[in-house]
């Protein structure tokens, strides 16, 4: 006799490929936002720049939230409301701490140079630590199964967030 049960002989353990229409939607929105950026680098006019680099941000955004969504429902979980593990509780606390520091420093008063850029290093330091917030947020979802809808939101928003703020810097720059 035949140890291998026949249901999973005959495939039946894992999902097939052609059930998951997010793979396809995903990948059809990443090409279709990363051919909208490239224009940008070859375009003279900045309302077209503007324009063609807002619809690719949106696009390869929605790309990235389908693919995480799809992700977590391919494998049969549902979502909750609050985090269920600790690296979920630990990436909202530390989302909680890049927010105040890129808050709090906004209401201090300053009257010298060096003050002020020590504010605004400050709120440079609550965006990495927003960043990094998102990645160990990423990573929960990804390694230890979290299903929180709010982390996943918060996560998915600063890791496409900061993405594009840097490529806004670099295609101002030119």
């Amino acid at each position: 006799m035949d140890a291998t049960p026949t249901n999973l002989a005959a495939g039946h353990g894992n999902p097939s490929r052609r059930r998951a229409p997010w793979r396809r939607i995903s990948g059809g929105l990443a090409v279709a936002g990363a051919a909208l950026v490239v224009p940008v680098f070859f375009l003279g006019s900045d309302e077209l720049r503007g324009l063609f680099y807002y619809l690719g941000f949106v696009s390869l955004g929605l790309a990235l939230v389908v693919a995480v969504m799809g992700w977590v429902w391919g494998r049969g979980r549902s979502f909750t409301f609050l985090p269920r593990t600790r690296w979920g509780w630990s990436a909202l606390g530390t989302f909680g701490l890049g927010l105040a520091l890129t808050i709090v420093p906004s209401y201090v008063q300053t009257t010298t140079l060096a003050a002020g850029n020590a504010v605004n290093s400050v709120v440079r330091l609550g965006f990495f630590v927003m960043f990094l917030a998102s990645v160990v947020g990423l990573w929960s979802v990804r390694s230890r199964a979290e299903r929180s809808v709010g982390l996943v939101a918060l996560a998915l928003a600063v890791a496409v967030v900061v993405p594009y703020f840097l490529l806004a810097a670099v295609i101002e720059a030119h």
